[in-house]
């Protein structure tokens, strides 16, 4: 079932089959260049807006549930820091800062064992927990020089204690006990997705199809018959998930592509997502279940609140469009 007119999906947190945050845009702000998300929850195929929040002034970067309930715990990253974090009983809106100079731009929002990771240029990492407090961890690593292109696009990990981001110009630092070491990756391209490996081994995407695998003894590029970006990638039991442009593939013995099918032909795609449950593909109208490289449509019904045109008017009472 598509979604409502006037609307595209833009990102979600998965927890679960049933069990999701889904943050959609406005397609006449988002063509106005209006800074905005709205996010709503769906539980049990039911589409609902947040209690009190319809819409946000900014737009998400990452979104990330810490339990299978997503009413008890999920959280929206924005591109300036801005934070909403997502409680049984409010929406708390919060911001990401730091004592040593501004919050860059963030990229995105992973959850590794209970607590959140942000990341964004500069090589920012901050650390969230489920009272939506933020701690700054990137001491050893983090840069102020604002005139070098430098930063992170994606951070992944097994634990709290080894932790690995990925970015700019094929960069990659892993994190061990609080101490940074700087890791080869065997190319200068930009990795904008990374997945860790049991036994300290990490898979990172990027630009032109680049796929890398990367241990403390160095990387191994990995062949793909892939052109476009590697944008996301996603741990799932024995397999990892990934999506390149339109196409998304599983990879078996972390090098070996066993499955991918090109996801054209049902809209373009946004992003994707896993859990315990199950493998997910969210298309710029639609939310799939994909299984053996075959997508199933998820069945849901909308909220009446959920109107284009009244968010529109909403959105210039509030001063959105100014």
């Amino acid at each position: 079932m598509p979604m409502p007119d006037g609307f595209s999906i833009h990102r979600v947190a998965v927890a679960g089959r049933s069990s999701m945050c889904v943050v959609l845009l406005v397609d006449d702000l988002a063509r106005s260049n209006v800074q905005h998300s709205v996010p709503l929850i769906y539980e049990n195929g039911r589409l609902t807006p947040l209690v009190g929040t319809i819409i946000v002034p900014w737009l998400v970067a990452g979104a990330a549930s810490l339990a299978n309930d997503l009413s008890r715990h999920c959280t929206l990253l924005g591109w300036g820091g801005q934070t909403l974090h997502l409680t049984p009983t409010a929406a708390e809106e919060g911001a990401l800062s730091r004592a040593d100079g501004p919050v860059s731009v963030m990229r995105t929002l992973r959850q590794i064992e209970g607590a959140l990771y942000a990341v964004g240029m500069n090589r920012q990492v901050y650390q969230g927990d489920h009272s939506g407090s933020w701690v700054s961890i990137d001491d050893g690593v983090s840069t102020t020089n604002f005139s070098e292109p430098s930063g992170f696009e994606a951070i992944d990990g097994l634990s709290a204690s080894d932790i690995v981001c990925v970015g700019v110009s094929g960069e990659c630092y892993r994190r061990q006990k609080d101490v940074w070491i700087q890791l080869e990756t065997g190319t200068n391209v930009h990795l904008h997705s990374v997945c860790a490996l049991p036994g300290g081994r990490f898979l990172a995407g990027g630009r032109k199809g680049v796929l890398v695998l990367i241990d403390e003894n160095g990387a191994e590029l990995i062949e793909t018959p892939f052109e476009e970006p590697i944008w996301d990638l996603f741990r799932h039991r024995d397999l990892v998930f990934g999506r390149s442009g339109d196409t998304v593939f599983t990879i078996a013995k972390h090098r070996e592509i066993v499955s991918y099918v090109d996801v054209t032909p049902y809209g373009e795609v946004r992003t994707i997502g896993s859990s315990d449950h199950g493998l997910f593909v969210f298309t710029d109208r639609e939310l799939f279940e994909y299984h053996n490289g075959e997508l199933s449509p998820l069945d849901y019904s909308v909220h009446p609140r959920v109107q284009a045109a009244e968010l529109v008017e909403l959105a210039d009472q509030i001063g959105l469009t100014d």
